[in-house]
Parts: structure tokens; C-alpha cells; sequence
């Protein structure tokens, strides 16, 4: 009793060695403390919600839109699946902490040949049937000596955190496409709406020249000219028709509808664009899933150093097994019938080839890779961020000019209609005036359209919800972490 027990604690004393391969330390970054384009600050609404982000743009069907979205769209669902997946794996990898229990039961009736050899000297060969039962429990137990288990988990965990952040970035990326392509449709169909107030103006004017032509006060080159804008105007209205419809398919496959039951309700553009507040880009880091999901990536392949380099160690073994050997059944649980075994087996690899090493070496360079990737989605977010930033200053520049033309414009419109009722213009260069303002009123709807829809992708490059922070993420916690992209 004294040596078994002396045994155990030496087994539980090697369980306790500390895991071979390197912990895992966050890879270093050059993170600038300040942005280079300058930045409005912005307070949303605190009654706002924290994770759906769509809502300060106070639109109801697009809030719609999204919920529709995250119930049916595909892509989505497969994400799910594969975080299940992967949170299984983890329970897998756990697992092997424990040991294995397996119970069975062996029952055989045998009829030995009467013509097989007898080494027995004056023996008979017998040739009675015989009935063997066999019912046993076993237990097998991996001592994890040098850390394989407990890395193997912990990359697995880690893995699990990162499926957890992709899913996170998949709900961003969807988002954001939703919203855009909507007020990509709102745009549309403003501009649609212009085209066909400018193409009733051509039409107007084209009917003047020819008046005008027949009348000989205007010459045949300039009933070309403007038979020619007119085509050119119907062109540009039929394409964008069609670029309408292409935006409500993928409106309708995004949010997992059919194309042809798909139904939006026409809506105008926001009169407004909704501020969105900018934190130091190391907040920004933090906030970001695809960021979390390559971070989480170097984790996982760190683990696997380990585990790589734990194989080139001994393997420790325990097992044991307790049952009853008879061939009647009245005696099988008696004492005499009782059979038991305890076993303990070590090995070493002396010589591989240099597998294991070049399995390290595998995973050592699986390791850069990672880190190598986790850098480089940190310059694309920063560079996403910049980009988002530049634009939106430009079209904050061009909607002030825009808006001065239109302004102008229509002033323009409100004194040729003046003289036209005083007999001091023509009706053509009212119609020149009102062609003029339309077309400027068309310029003012497509930066609308594309102020909402960098400040949407603008939203997305800073990680969608701006309340509140990730929580640190340790690769050996097995819980996925949380984010505030949807």
C-alpha cells in the first residue's frame, strides 16, 4: 500500500510539471496616439442602443432591414454553425484531462478440434465445449507530464475565441452592406425621381427648338443638340433603373428573402448625417473583431508550439481494469472469479527522423505567420479608419459647394421666372434655368447618398458599437468573447 501510494503521488508530482513551449505574450505594435485627419467629436444619444448601431440613423425600415437580416441571411446561420463547431472542439480537447471509463462484457462458447497438436505426453486431446464470461471494467488515464494537454486546450480555446470574433465581423460586415446599399437605394431612387423631372424639361425644350426651328429663329444644329442631351438623359435614367433593381437584389439576398418576394418600402434619404464619435486608435484596436480574431490566431498558433514540442517528450500512461472470469454463470461474481490488472506505460521517441523537430519548426513559423497577419490587419484597420476620415472631410467639402450651386440655382429659377411673367425672358431660358437646378439637385442627393454611406463604413472600420470596451481575452478561458458590433 505504501509504494502504491508513493507511486500515485510521484505520478501526480510529474502531472504538476510546468508545460513545455512558450506562453503567449500579445504581439508588439506601433500604434500612432492620434489620428492624421482632424475628427468632429460626437456624444450619441445614451438611449440609444449599444450594439445596434444602424439605429442613429432613425430610419425604421432600415432597422427593419437589419433585424430581418440577422434571423435569415445564410451566411450568418453558417457562422453559427461553425462557432458550434468549434466550441465542441473545445469541450473535446478538455476532455483529455479526465480519464477514460469503458465498461464491456466478453462471452464466448468454443468446440476445440479433437486433431489439433497435444504436447502433453499419455493426455488425451478433450474435445468438451467450452463457455467463457468475461465482464470487465477498464480505465486509461494520459498523465499530461509535459503540457500537451493543457496546450492543446489552450489553443483550442484560443481557436474558439477566434470563430467567435470572425462571427462578430461577419454580423459588422452584414450590417454595414445593409445599411449602405439602402441608402445606396434611397439615392437611386432621389435621382431617378430628378431624371425624370430634367427629362419632362428636355422633352419641353426640344418641342421649343422645333417651334423655334419651323419659325426660323433657331437653326437645325441646335435641335440636334438638344434632341441629343434628351438621349443622353434617357440613357442615364434607364441605367440607373437598372442599377436600382441590382441594389434591391442584393438587398433582398442579404437579408436572406428571395428576390421575388422581397418587398422594401420607398423611403428619402436622412435630412441629416448622424456624428459618430472617434476614440485614440488604440481604443479603436480593441473594439474591432477581425483585429480580435487575428490576435486570437496568434494565440491558437503559439499553443500549437507547445504541443509540438511536447511530442519530443516522454508519454505517461496509466491504466487499469477490474472483472470476473468463469465459464458458469452461478459463480461468475464470486471471489475466485475476480480478475484485475494495473498497468503504467512510458515511452520515448529515440529516433524520428527528425519529425517532431520539423513539427516544431512548423509550428514555430505557423506562429510568425499569425503574428505577421495580426500586424497587417492592424495597418489595414488604421488605414481603413484614415481613408474613412479623408473622405468624409471631401464630401463634407463638396455637399457645402453643392448645396451653395443649388442654392444659387434656384435663385436663379425664381428671377427668370420674374421676367418670363413680365416678358423679359423666354420660356427656353426658363427652361435652361430649371435644368440647371434639377441637375444641381441631383448632385446634392448622390453626396447625400454618399456622405450616409462612408459614415456607415466608417462606423464599421471603427468596430460598430462605440459604448463600453472588449473585455480582455486570456487563451486559456474557454468563453468566447463579447463585442459591441451588432
Amino acid at each position: 500500500m505504501k509504494r502504491t501510494t508513493q507511486a500515485l503521488s510521484l505520478v501526480w508530482l510529474l502531472a504538476g510539471c510546468a508545460a513545455v513551449g512558450p506562453d503567449y505574450h500579445k504581439p508588439a505594435l506601433e500604434v500612432p496616439v492620434s489620428w492624421q485627419e482632424e475628427w468632429r467629436s460626437a456624444a450619441p444619444s445614451d438611449g440609444l442602443s449599444k450594439g445596434a448601431w444602424w439605429e442613429i440613423f432613425e430610419d425604421a425600415e432600415l432597422n427593419r432591414l437589419e433585424q430581418q437580416a440577422l434571423s435569415r441571411n445564410q451566411s450568418l446561420k453558417a457562422s453559427i454553425a461553425r462557432l458550434e463547431q468549434a466550441r465542441a472542439l473545445t469541450r473535446i480537447s478538455r476532455a483529455s484531462y479526465l480519464p477514460t471509463l469503458e465498461v464491456g462484457v466478453n462471452a464466448t462458447r468454443t468446440q476445440p478440434s479433437a486433431n489439433r497438436p497435444n504436447n502433453a505426453r499419455n493426455a488425451s486431446v478433450s474435445t468438451n465445449i467450452q463457455t467463457n464470461l468475461n465482464p470487465v471494467f477498464s480505465a486509461a488515464y494520459e498523465v499530461d507530464l509535459f503540457g500537451r494537454i493543457s496546450r492543446e486546450v489552450e489553443s483550442s480555446s484560443a481557436s474558439q475565441q477566434q470563430i467567435a470574433a470572425d462571427l462578430e465581423n461577419i454580423k459588422l460586415i452584414l450590417a454595414a452592406d445593409i445599411a449602405a446599399n439602402y441608402f445606396n437605394l434611397c439615392a437611386q431612387n432621389a435621382e431617378i425621381e430628378a431624371l425624370a423631372q430634367i427629362i419632362a424639361i428636355q422633352k419641353g425644350t426640344v418641342e421649343l427648338i422645333h417651334f423655334r426651328q419651323e419659325t426660323g429663329v433657331a437653326s437645325k444644329l441646335d435641335s440636334l443638340q438638344q434632341e441629343s442631351l434628351l438621349n443622353s438623359t434617357q440613357a442615364q435614367h434607364n441605367l440607373l433603373t437598372s442599377q436600382r433593381d441590382q441594389t434591391r437584389h442584393a438587398l433582398a439576398t442579404l437579408t436572406g428573402v428571395p428576390v421575388s418576394e422581397f418587398t422594401i418600402a420607398d423611403r428619402q434619404l436622412p435630412a441629416s448625417i448622424p456624428s459618430v464619435p472617434l476614440d485614440l486608435p488604440a481604443y479603436i484596436l480593441e473594439r474591432r473583431p477581425d483585429v480580435a480574431s487575428a490576435e486570437r490566431a496568434v494565440a491558437a498558433a503559439n499553443a500549437q508550439i507547445g504541443v509540438a514540442t511536447a511530442a519530443r517528450f516522454p508519454n505517461l500512461r496509466l491504466t487499469a481494469s477490474r472483472g470476473w472470469q468463469s465459464s458458469e454463470l452461478n459463480n461468475l461474481l464470486d471471489a475466485p472469479s475476480i480478475v484485475w490488472s494495473l498497468g503504467l506505460a512510458l515511452s520515448q521517441t529515440i529516433f524520428d527522423g527528425n519529425r517532431n523537430r520539423a513539427r516544431v519548426d512548423f509550428a514555430k513559423a505557423g506562429h510568425e505567420l499569425a503574428a505577421a497577419n495580426y500586424r497587417q490587419t492592424v495597418l489595414l484597420a488604421l488605414q481603413e479608419v484614415e481613408d474613412g476620415l479623408s473622405i468624409d472631410k471631401a464630401l463634407a467639402d463638396a455637399a457645402e459647394n453643392n448645396l451653395a450651386a443649388e442654392h444659387a440655382s434656384t435663385q436663379a429659377v425664381d428671377i427668370i421666372e420674374h421676367q418670363y411673367k413680365n416678358g423679359l425672358a423666354t420660356s427656353f431660358e426658363l427652361f435652361i434655368a430649371r435644368k440647371v437646378q434639377l441637375e444641381n439637385r441631383r448632385l446634392v442627393q448622390q453626396i447625400t447618398g454618399q456622405q450616409l454611406i462612408n459614415t456607415v463604413y466608417l462606423i464599421k472600420t471603427l468596430g460598430g458599437g462605440w459604448q463600453g470596451n472588449l473585455p480582455s481575452v486570456n487563451a486559456k478561458d474557454s468563453s468566447a468573447p463579447s463585442f459591441n458590433s451588432m
